[in-house]
């Protein structure tokens, strides 16, 4: 197999992971909001570095942001994003509350969304460690609120240090089939990275033998 042939095996491979990663979180999801928000795999970038700042998806702005970590020997980063509007939406329909509700304390608005992270979070590596036959565990997940762009540039430069190619996943959210401003996003480390490049290369399922 040359290298252009590894390189789309294992950009597949990583489609299909993230895919089924994301059914598992869109199921966590329905059951959390009541059905009212959903997700789907949006696209997966496998870029040069020096083309990655051309690559990254729009996320300028101040953000509001629930972040987790797997800090184990795979590693990696979840981050979802939220522009401050919608981050209040969403916090308000999972609290059972109207949308333009404006009764709801500072706390219980972060309280709500750091819950949908660590739910959505749990659920997204669950399907994915469970197809790779290891353990992903989160760390708990922290919020905060910076600009999306640079947040996800520090995590890919975590990729640079060991990679000539970055990676990140985008899924989009859905409020009762509309397309919202939320995103999350997939950035695996460096040992995770080696770890799916592996499967591909060995895999018949994706090697074709």
């Amino acid at each position: 197999m040359n290298s252009l042939e590894a390189n789309l095996t294992t950009t597949e491979c990583w489609n299909r992971l993230l895919r089924e990663a994301t059914d598992e979180a869109a199921a966590a999801l329905h059951r959390w909001s009541g059905g009212e928000v959903q997700l789907s795999l949006d696209e997966v970038h496998q870029v040069a570095i020096e083309d990655a700042a051309a690559a990254l998806p729009a996320v300028d702005g101040l953000l509001t942001m629930v972040v987790l970590r797997f800090d184990d020997s795979l590693g990696g980063s979840l981050i979802f994003t939220f522009d401050e509007m919608n981050s209040r939406r969403l916090a308000r329909i999972l609290l059972g509350r109207d949308p333009n509700a404006d009764d709801i304390s500072p706390e219980l608005e972060c309280s709500a969304l750091m819950e949908t992270g660590n739910i959505v979070g749990c659920a997204y590596l669950r399907g994915l460690a469970d197809r790779l036959e290891t353990v992903l565990i989160p760390s708990a997940p922290y919020y905060f609120q910076d600009f999306g762009a640079s947040v996800l540039q520090q995590s890919l430069m975590e990729q640079a240090m060991t990679c000539d190619q970055v990676l990140v996943g985008r899924t989009e959210f859905r409020l009762r089939g509309e397309t919202m401003n939320w995103h999350l996003f997939f950035v695996p480390g460096a040992g995770l990275r080696d770890s799916v490049e592996k499967l591909a290369t060995s895999s018949p399922e994706f090697t074709g033998n």
